[in-house]
């Protein structure tokens, strides 16, 4: 199931870069963007809890390559899900202004080099299913 959100967290967040090069898909990215909070709040959550089910085994992370891929994708969910879910996350959880400054930086930074993280997200829930 992890692999599934990380793919299509990944895909939502790569939509600038896949509508460059395929206009058509818009009428997709069109129905999905609605939802586009509430899957970036769930992939963020999702990582969160992943990582915490993952830090008592982190000692045996790197005996092959399909655990080393876990740790990549808790931290691209992780920065995904931030940038996806950000309104709804900052809105929910963030009371003090300096708290929401620094999310603010923290945002305009990822939010550059979003597609990108989309990108290798998606790719990294692509070789988890063939891994």
């Amino acid at each position: 199931m992890f692999p599934i959100f990380t793919l299509i967290g990944g895909l939502i967040a790569a939509s600038p870069l896949i509508l460059a090069r395929k206009p058509g898909a818009k009428v997709i990215f069109d129905k999905i963007a609605p939802y586009q909070a509430i899957v970036g709040a769930a992939l963020f959550t999702l990582g969160i809890v992943w990582l915490v089910r993952w830090l008592p085994f982190a000692g045996s992370a790197f005996s092959s390559v399909r655990l080393m891929l876990i740790p990549a994708m808790i931290l691209a969910n992780l920065a995904v899900g931030f940038v996806l879910g950000f309104g709804l996350i900052r809105r929910v959880l963030v009371k003090n202004a300096a708290s929401a400054a620094k999310g603010d930086a923290l945002f305009g930074k990822l939010q550059r080099v979003q597609a990108q993280l989309g990108i290798a997200t998606a790719g990294l829930g692509a070789i988890s299913f063939v891994i």
